[in-house]
């Protein structure tokens, strides 16, 4: 059988939390993290919030948009950087690799 140290590291695991908003899931995150961390196991959260659009970004967006009240203000479907989202949760599943 092949040594530990030769096999390449396993990749992070991500878990996907959703949830209402006001319903805890930063507190379970918080927990876990301490839980993991407690065991010598590295782990990052990411939230949502963490991409939102930028001002300038949200305010374009609302002016593009008028008529539509879900993208006046930040918090609402469309009002996140997706492409930041992704290109973090890419950089973060290759941490191992």
């Amino acid at each position: 059988a092949p040594s530990s140290s030769s096999l390449p590291p396993p990749s992070p695991l991500i878990i996907g939390l959703s949830a209402p908003q006001g319903c805890g899931k930063t507190t379970v995150v918080t927990q876990l993290q301490r839980v993991l961390a407690a065991t010598g196991v590295a782990a990052a959260s990411l939230s949502i919030d963490d991409v939102y659009l930028t001002g300038a970004e949200q305010a374009a967006l609302a002016a593009a948009n008028p008529g539509n009240a879900l993208l006046q203000y930040r918090g609402n479907a469309g009002s996140h950087d997706v492409r930041l989202g992704v290109q973090t949760l890419q950089a973060l599943k290759r941490l191992n690799g």
